[in-house]
């Protein structure tokens, strides 16, 4: 299978095979049971199309955005695939029933775990079920606590100089320039231990951001994260730079999902439907912009390992993947699909959704896999054979960021960092608007990879960068330097962030899928939007990868963001073709 149809909002087949082996590992009580029931294909045919009109600039639809019954009306189940569940549901001693508002999810408790491991699924529920998923309290991980630190050899002596006073610099961005629109709110998310401290985030504002206010900042969910725990970090190393970019926007914290499943393993796809699932339901207190930094190699990727291993069962394969830090995330390429229906659903309403592009080139999620073990090498093998993209950054519906570095600390010559992530996927087709810039990339520049090693027709990614090397974050009652483009992202956000404050004062819409509207502009004035990125590469420890060049490249995107460019064509609609 290379592609779905469409950009990704292909019929679902059903993985409750794979839910259920998630759900059994869960300790026995009472739990909430969640349950996706099968959404209208014309529907979401109807909403890919759409999302395009109203992302495209030369579009008379252009900003107008769906409502949350409009899109309700277009995804909501059938009738009788709700009873179905709801008297399934009903049949094994479910209590408390309930189908959300969106009418395509019914939520449940379930009290008897016993009821639950004993069941018995019928065909006929199957045909009216995409997913079933158990939300889980806090289970304490024994994970060491992983921060990033910069992987550039070159710039490793380095302490923390990417500052956001200096960041702020290298964009041109004024570093007294503060939002002040009370409409406006920015959101970053996580599961398993994210969160942050008070404390460090205080810290981080007295060294870096004194007119930050920490009173903007607080968590939407009960879950504060867990500190010394893996995801911990990231929470704060995202609170920190989409505040202190976004200086004064109100944001907002989430962590929906504590089991420890979801730090590392692919209890982080539920984890992440659960969480697309809840936001798509949101009525009040949708952001204007969400900040992913989190995410692995996609499901097409995993299979595909597993499928070319020699002298492993793709069981064995999938077991010494699961062990391996944040690589293989997501059950199955139908998972996938229905968060990137839920991400199409949420851009559709006004929402920028903002992922890091990972921190493995194009080969890997994170890094290359032990050598010293022979499924090690056999993976390293396949990896470095392939273009493996990582979700949700190439997903089309989201905003993907690579990430920089600074050449001799000299910001205004910014190079590829060299673990920043892009590609081609295998998943998702290439939308429209990319067509010239990949087309005009792929044309003219010299050692690419091999042909057969990734899809030239998939939706291409990065879009754009910002620094992802030497970093610095506070936490633990210190500061120090931290990375990857789980710094990138956040960075990008807050600075659209600012953008949308401007917007709203001026009564115009948010900017929503802002990538179509970056290509397009882009084609034009790139040189004032963005510091062109013409040095780097892909491979990291692979013998090939994709090469920055000049304009758009699958390393560092558009480049690096340059604040009066992107304020001029992006904070008001006068540039727009004349429709």
């Amino acid at each position: 299978r290379r592609v779905h149809g469409g950009t990704g909002l292909s019929l679902l087949s059903f993985f409750l095979s794979s839910m259920f082996a998630l759900v059994l590992a869960c300790a026995a009580a009472s739990r909430e049971v969640v349950v996706g029931v099968k959404q209208r294909q014309d529907g979401r045919n109807e909403l890919d199309r759409l999302y395009w009109e109203i992302a495209d600039i030369t579009s008379s639809r252009y900003g107008q955005y769906l409502t949350f019954d409009e899109i309700t009306n277009l995804l909501a189940s059938s009738a009788e695939d709700v009873d179905i569940v709801v008297n399934w549901l009903s049949g094994i001693g479910a209590k408390n029933i309930r189908l959300l508002p969106s009418r395509d999810t019914v939520v449940a408790e379930l009290e008897d775990s016993k009821g639950f491991s004993n069941l018995h699924i019928s065909e006929g529920i199957r045909n009216s079920v995409d997913f079933v998923l158990r939300r889980d309290p806090l289970k304490q991980s024994p994970l060491v606590p992983r921060i990033r630190t910069p992987k550039s050899k070159e710039h490793s002596g380095l302490t923390g100089q990417g500052g956001l006073p200096k960041q702020k610099a290298a964009y041109q961005l004024p570093a007294d320039l503060k939002a002040g629109n009370p409409s406006n709110l920015q959101m970053v998310w996580g599961p398993g231990s994210f969160g942050y401290s008070r404390e460090d985030l205080s810290m981080f504002y007295n060294t870096y951001c004194p007119l930050c206010d920490d009173s903007l900042v607080s968590f939407d969910t009960q879950h504060h994260g867990t500190p010394y725990q893996d995801n911990f970090g990231e929470g704060t190393l995202d609170v920190e730079y989409i505040s202190g970019m976004g200086l004064g926007v109100p944001t907002l914290v989430s962590n929906t999902n504590t089991s420890s499943s979801t730090e590392e393993g692919n209890g982080f796809g539920a984890a992440l439907l659960s969480f697309m699932v809840d936001l798509s339901n949101r009525q009040k207190n949708l952001p204007f912009v969400l900040s992913l930094s989190l995410g692995s190699l996609d499901a097409w990727s995993c299979d595909l390992m597993c499928s070319q291993v020699k002298g492993f069962t793709p069981q064995q394969c999938s077991d010494y993947l699961q062990k391996q830090r944040q690589v293989c995330m997501f059950l199955s390429q139908d998972q996938t699909s229905r968060i990137n229906t839920a991400l199409a659903a949420v851009g559709a309403r006004g929402v920028t959704v903002v992922a890091a592009s990972g921190d493995g080139g194009s080969h890997f999620s994170f890094q290359e896999f032990d050598s010293d073990e022979a499924i090690g090498r056999e993976l390293n093998e396949i990896s470095c054979a392939h273009s493996m993209p990582v979700f949700p950054a190439s997903s089309p519906y989201v905003l993907a960021v690579g990430g920089t570095s600074w050449e001799s600390t000299e910001p205004s010559r910014p190079v590829g960092w060299d673990g920043s992530g892009g590609g081609f996927s295998w998943d998702f087709n290439a939308p429209k608007f990319q067509n010239l810039a990949v087309q005009n990339y792929l044309n003219t520049t010299k050692n690419l990879p091999s042909n057969s090693s990734y899809f030239a027709q998939g939706r291409a990614y990065p879009d754009v960068a910002a620094l992802a090397d030497d970093v610095p974050m506070c936490i633990y009652s210190g500061c120090s330097p931290s990375g990857g483009t789980s710094a990138s992202a956040p960075e990008f956000a807050g600075l659209l962030s600012l953008i949308n404050d401007i917007r709203f004062n001026a009564s115009l819409p948010p900017l929503g899928p802002v990538a179509s509207r970056i290509y397009q502009l882009a084609q034009h004035y790139a040189d004032e939007m963005f510091i062109d990125v013409t040095e780097g590469n892909t491979q990291t420890t692979c013998k090939e990868g994709f090469p920055s060049a000049k304009g758009w490249d699958p390393q560092t995107g558009w480049g690096q963001p340059l604040w009066p460019g992107l304020v001029k064509y992006l904070s008001t609609d006068q540039w727009l073709p004349r429709q």
